[in-house]
């Protein structure tokens, strides 16, 4: 891969990042974006991706039904949550265990797992542990470490 985005096929958007305050949460489509969609499109919305800043995504790999969502602006109010070492999808809309997403954790996580600080490709120790860390999720499949990106 030649960059994070390449690993994980979407990020943020610059515009989205560059108005969020670390912490917040986006997504794209954006918001107003899925309100002004009919309810056809929006049984069927590709490349759904929610952002928090400083701590990572979640894209969802297979097109999400969010027609029967009432209140889409709880998807970044609670109804997900993304923490340093968690994922909690509140939303049942969203909790089809058929339904492949993608999850990319911000180096905050990576710290919290080590304690300490990463000495980069040359701390095979260190990046065991990563890797151990990640691949320990139930249900869920590790796909990719990039030790330089820490990704």
């Amino acid at each position: 891969p030649k960059s994070v985005s390449d690993l994980f096929g979407a990020t943020a958007p610059a515009e989205i990042r560059a108005n969020l305050q670390p912490g917040q949460y986006a997504c794209t489509p954006t918001i107003e974006e899925i309100q002004s969609m009919s309810p056809k499109q929006k049984s069927s919305i590709l490349n759904f991706c929610i952002f928090r800043k400083g701590f990572g995504e979640i894209k969802f790999v297979d097109p999400v039904n969010l027609a029967e969502v009432d209140d889409i602006e709880s998807l970044l109010h609670g109804k997900v949550i993304l923490e340093q070492a968690s994922v909690v999808i509140a939303e049942p809309a969203l909790q089809n265990k058929a339904m492949r997403i993608r999850v990319k954790l911000h180096q905050r996580y990576l710290k919290s797992v080590l304690r300490d600080s990463f000495d980069g490709p040359k701390n095979e120790e260190a990046r065991a542990k990563v890797v151990k860390a990640l691949s320990s999720f139930p249900n869920t499949i590790f796909e990719d470490y990039n030790d330089q990106t820490q990704v």
